[in-house]
């Protein structure tokens, strides 16, 4: 038996605002339902942390079916973390709002 290796908050960031990015790539539009449904949770929890991205700055949507995407800041923050240079959540702006250890972070 293997050890378990689990993800870390800001690695379940990163898969977020990677997952939004393939998604808006492969069909050129992108729901919160299609993106809980790749992640593999409830449309009502990906709207509570695209919500707390959101007001991060890292990820916005219209009233338009399809519109959620990536911010600049969100592009920019993805590629920081995927290099390694920010690997605590405490590193994220708008920290306090990620306060609630329930949000952003993996099921365990």
């Amino acid at each position: 038996m293997g050890i378990k290796v689990t993800e870390t908050g800001v690695q379940y960031v990163q898969r977020i605002l990677d997952m939004v990015a393939e998604v808006r790539a492969e069909n050129h539009s992108c729901t919160m339902r299609e993106v809980a449904r790749q992640l593999g949770k409830t449309p009502m929890m990906m709207h509570r942390q695209l919500n707390q991205l959101r007001e991060m700055g890292f990820v916005d949507w219209t009233d338009l079916d399809g519109s959620v995407h990536l911010t600049v800041q969100g592009q920019n923050m993805r590629k920081r973390i995927a290099k390694g240079t920010v690997t605590e959540m405490s590193q994220l702006p708008g920290r306090s709002v990620a306060d609630d250890p329930t949000d952003l972070q993996p099921a365990s």
